[in-house]
């Protein structure tokens, strides 16, 4: 999210709800909607998203053995496609892994 100063920051948000986008960060890829995703696509999937709700939440959920590089170029791809509401979740919340 942007602050008032131009500054940005993610919040550790709580589960996803059903208005939220959530974009796993997985060993093997990035998946979003139950497909695997170049992050050129996923940007452009958000992007339609956000011209129809510019306020959706995005969760971005790395799951256990990710890269932390890898993480921060999904986030850093997510707000060079517009997003301003999003959220880091927990590794361990989703279970999901490289297989």
């Amino acid at each position: 999210m942007e602050t008032d100063d131009g500054a940005w920051f993610i919040t550790i948000g709580p589960p996803p709800n059903p208005g939220s986008a959530r974009i796993e960060v997985r060993v093997d890829g990035v998946r979003f909607a139950g497909r695997y995703l170049s992050l050129d696509d996923l940007a452009a999937r958000i992007r339609g998203q956000l011209a129809r709700q510019p306020d959706r939440r995005v969760l971005v959920q790395p799951a256990a053995g990710v890269d932390l590089q890898a993480t921060v170029r999904v986030l850093d791809r997510l707000s060079n496609a517009g997003v301003r509401n999003l959220s880091l979740m927990d590794q361990g919340a989703s279970g999901g892994g490289g297989g």
